[in-house]
């Protein structure tokens, strides 16, 4: 099967310190989270005793974070096209043995961030941009595009407030640079690893199925 992407931004993130000085003003950072699902294939799994066949993706989770000057949509469509352009070349690098040439990505409505013509445009030429590769870009019905992306966005968001409020072990992010190397380090603690699940899947053990465990994969990309 194709793989296919959901993606968003998520609400404009207040760099905001603990302490501030008089007449200050807070930074601010973009969050673009996508989440790839790949590689559906159907297994066996024993149930209580009873196998059972289920169906079966890998499911990685990128965030992008990005300066912004002040809160709005400014130019969001330059971001995700950039941030898009990464994804994919990250799953067609030459030891991956099973290239990903067909996307299906999906999205929201919104017009200054995926539904304007910068943004078809690039869909359009983005075979010439990495070749062999195409792209159908899908827009969800209006009000109904809430999914494990919005979600993803609040866990990183509430660790970004954790760390500005903890007086021992905290840490200040003062920009989007700052958040992507302190959060790389602390969204990995104590999750499983792909590996886990894989070994999981050989025992034919249902875990490897109702997985409870989001794995974070947090990138940098210089734009």
């Amino acid at each position: 099967g194709f793989p296919s992407m959901f993606t968003d931004f998520s609400a404009t993130c207040d760099l905001r310190a603990y302490m501030t000085d008089n007449s200050s003003q807070d930074a601010h950072a973009v969050l673009c989270i996508m989440v790839v699902l790949h590689s559906p294939r159907t297994i066996t799994v024993n149930v209580n005793g009873v196998d059972r066949r289920v169906k079966l993706n890998e499911c990685d989770v990128f965030h992008y974070f990005g300066d912004t000057i002040s809160k709005g949509k400014k130019n969001d469509h330059v971001f995700h096209n950039a941030c898009l352009l990464d994804v994919i070349k990250h799953y067609n690098l030459p030891q991956n043995k099973i290239p990903m040439t067909h996307w299906t990505v999906w999205t929201d409505n919104c017009s200054a961030q995926y539904k304007c013509n910068q943004n078809f445009l690039k869909v359009a030429r983005f075979a010439s941009t990495v070749e062999g590769v195409t792209i159908v870009h899908r827009f969800a019905q209006k009000y109904h595009f809430k999914g494990v992306w919005d979600a993803a966005g609040k866990v990183v968001k509430k660790e970004m407030r954790d760390l500005e409020l903890s007086r021992k072990g905290g840490a200040r992010l003062p920009n989007a640079l700052a958040c992507f190397l302190v959060l790389r380090r602390r969204l990995g603690r104590g999750i499983k690893r792909r590996n886990d699940y894989d070994t999981l899947e050989a025992a034919r053990d249902a875990k490897c199925w109702k997985k409870d465990t989001l794995l974070f994969q947090v990138e940098s990309l210089d734009t």
